[in-house]
């Protein structure tokens, strides 16, 4: 087989595929042509071209996020690398691991005035979990442990690496591929037994609450986790997010529906006195300042990370083992006894959702009723993925069917990469991907488009209210005499020019009717295609604060 003539792009490439990575993102350059001959010459790797870095790095991001295996990025020197950053923030916080690999010049050519050069050793260190750099002609152990220190720590912990790799020229020299040069070390597997004596100081604690929340934050479908929480749903009250995907019958999964309409002393009454989290970030702002302002005597968080967030300023234990595996372990030791409390609330919220629905049937044509719409047209068994800001936050007021796979880029919560997300979940599955996203962050990623894996499975739909909404929401742009000048980002483009300008598939909606009919030509399509859904500006923040004050009044 002949490959580049790097000796250390040999190993890299032989040990990322002892290890099992498959898919390698790659965006055109000259400095990584030994990358891109080493790993186009492979037979078993599957290589996807995309010229755009930012969206190249997203588009790793979601196909490692779906397919739960590392994907690996190679790029060119100079300012290329720095578009990955984004995403690489993005997996930092959620712990999907990408394999980052920048080609560079010679150390001796840093600072010197050459082209494409800037100082690329260490440059993601606030967010890496692992970051060094290889020798071009090393084949000692040196870059042999290098390599496997790096994916052990990105395959075990999840999380992004970063090893730059400086070529000397010429860098298009193939030779014959040299055996022997590459050899794997597996990682050491962290026990997921919980001692005894942790163990039993957290029945202790269970045992001793009569008010237990137990908050389900972003995490992936979980079949084992859901069987405990089934077990746990009469004893503690669980809040469980959109994006947590542990969807179970009599849990509460609209959270600021619940919240919201509550005055003092009912929020001092749902003040829990032990709070159990589980999963990543929350969406809800509403939760966030709840626990904070009533805040529980005693905060477990568990998850299996080195150090866990405070995010309630209250933390007092982490576990760091797996949701599944604590509860696993904790029920058979704990009462399970139902709690006159969770069935209080329970009931309030069974009398929310009688509110939500009267208020649906009779709301006017906003992004509220697009998401309705939404909510009842998607497909079974599809993946959604929901933008930032509004798409994510509106989704948390429906009740989703239970066979969804639901994902969002919530580790940072940005708009940048939401397309391109969604574009590397759609290339890695087989099943339907729909991405609900805003106009901002729709034309802030159009890039997405630019390569030639469009996959057919990708459907797309454009909330267009013209720009910004989130800004009409919260406190204080309002207030500035800026918000449609420098705020919002207002704007009249229409999505039909980036579909025609990518050979994309176009639909258009102005109304229910038509939205309802031009979702089921888009879900029945057999390729891509991108559906623009134009709602009223100025009402969609108006038409929310009456479906909270309508849950207020009843």
């Amino acid at each position: 087989m002949e490959t580049t003539n790097k000796k250390s792009v040999q190993q890299l490439v032989e040990i990322l595929w002892q290890k099992g990575l498959k898919h390698i993102v790659v965006s055109p350059g000259s400095r990584n042509a030994p990358l891109i001959l080493g790993f186009t010459s492979h037979p078993k790797y599957e290589c996807l071209s995309v010229p755009d870095e930012r969206s190249a790095a997203f588009i790793a991001l979601g196909i490692a996020d779906e397919t739960k295996a590392p994907v690996a990025l190679a790029c060119s020197s100079g300012s290329a690398l720095l578009n990955y950053y984004p995403a690489i923030a993005e997996a930092f916080y959620r712990k999907i691991p990408l394999i980052i690999l920048s080609a560079d010049r010679p150390e001796y050519l840093i600072d010197q005035g050459d082209g494409q050069t800037i100082r690329q050793k260490n440059v993601f260190s606030n967010h890496i979990l692992f970051s060094s750099q290889l020798d071009e002609n090393d084949v000692s152990l040196t870059n042999e442990n290098i390599i496997n220190e790096s994916l052990n720590l990105s395959f075990t912990t999840g999380g992004p690496i970063h090893l730059n790799l400086p070529f000397e020229e010429p860098l298009y020299t193939k030779c014959e591929f040299t055996e022997g040069l590459a050899h794997i070390k597996a990682p050491e597997i962290a026990s997921e037994i919980i001692s005894a004596k942790e163990l039993a100081d957290q029945v202790d604690v269970f045992n001793q609450s009569d008010k237990t929340i137990i908050l389900a934050g972003q995490l992936d479908q979980n079949p084992a986790l859901m069987a405990s929480l089934i077990k746990l749903k009469s004893r503690a009250l669980i809040l469980s997010e959109t994006t947590s995907n542990q969807n179970i019958d009599g849990t509460i999964s609209a959270i600021d529906q619940l919240i919201m309409p509550l005055d003092s002393s009912e929020l001092k009454h749902l003040q829990p006195n032990l709070l159990i989290t589980i999963g990543g970030n929350v969406v809800s702002k509403k939760i966030k300042a709840f626990l904070r302002q009533h805040q529980p005597k005693k905060h477990i968080h568990i998850e299996q990370i080195e150090t866990a967030p405070n995010t309630y300023q209250c933390l007092t234990h982490h576990c760091n083992k797996s949701a599944e595996i604590f509860f696993e372990q904790l029920i058979p030791l704990v009462s399970l006894n139902p709690s006159p409390w969770v069935q209080h609330w329970l009931d309030i919220d069974k009398n929310r959702k009688v509110q939500h629905a009267l208020f649906d049937e009779t709301v006017a044509y906003s992004d509220f009723k697009v998401m309705s719409a939404v909510n009842k047209l998607i497909p079974t068994n599809s993946i959604l993925h929901l933008a930032n800001s509004t798409p994510v936050r509106y989704a948390q007021l429906f009740s989703w069917n239970k066979s969804l796979t639901i994902k969002s880029n919530r580790g940072t919560s940005g708009i940048d990469g939401i397309v391109s997300t969604a574009m590397g979940n759609a290339i890695a599955t087989d099943k339907e991907v729909y991405l609900v996203v805003g106009d901002i962050s729709f034309f802030y990623d159009t890039n997405a488009w630019w390569h030639r894996q469009i996959p057919n499975n990708l459907k797309v739909i454009v909330i267009n209210n013209s720009g910004g909404g989130i800004f009409r929401f919260i406190d204080g742009p309002n207030s500035t005499g800026q918000l449609e000048s420098h705020f919002e980002t207002h704007q009249k483009n229409s999505v039909e020019h980036i579909a025609l300008g990518f050979s994309v598939n176009y639909f258009r909606a102005t109304n229910l009717k038509e939205l309802e009919q031009q979702f089921t030509v888009l879900s029945n399509s057999k390729s891509s295609g991108i559906l623009e859904v134009t709602t009223p500006q100025t009402e969609n923040a108006g038409i929310l604060k009456a479906y909270f004050n309508n849950l207020k009044n009843n």
